[in-house]
């Protein structure tokens, strides 16, 4: 026994043993704070990828808000067009179209000359005479059928 303890003497010295433990510990301790700096790495990444879907979040409400206040404005708008468009279909229907100062209102062109009427943004040269004459046979003529019904 005496020779073994000699070679283990001579093979590891008195520092060895302590020199392996502080190696493995060392190790130990630079996985640990390899790990240690991922997860913070990853947890800064999570808190700014965070704040930023919550600001974007904001963002689309905000948007969303918006976008709801212009469909409620288009919505009344369509709707008072279109009540503008019934009413000024119905001036063609009125008794008193001839004298109704909506329809001369809606017919003042650019120049403001009678002759010149504004029909849709566009002047218009027929005069009110032959205007009413064309939409009369219109009014009166059903899909497929001929204008004039004189003509066979």
């Amino acid at each position: 026994m005496d020779v073994m303890t000699d070679i283990l003497q001579w093979v590891l010295p008195s520092g060895a043993i302590g020199s392996v433990v502080t190696w493995l510990f060392g190790r130990t301790l630079c996985r640990t704070r390899e790990a240690k700096e991922i997860h913070d790495t990853y947890k800064q990444m999570y808190e700014d990828v965070s704040s930023s879907l919550v600001t974007l979040q904001q963002k689309n409400e905000e948007t969303n808000e918006k976008l709801e206040e212009l469909r409620a404005e288009n919505l009344r708008t369509r709707r008072a067009l279109n009540r503008l468009s019934r009413a000024i279909e119905a001036i063609e229907s009125c008794d008193y179209r001839s004298i109704c100062p909506v329809r001369s209102e809606l017919q003042i062109g650019e120049d403001n000359d009678p002759g010149q009427q504004c029909v849709g943004g566009r002047q218009s040269s027929v005069k009110r005479g032959q205007r009413r004459e064309h939409q009369d046979r219109g009014r009166n003529a059903k899909y497929g059928d001929r204008e004039d019904p004189d003509q066979h």
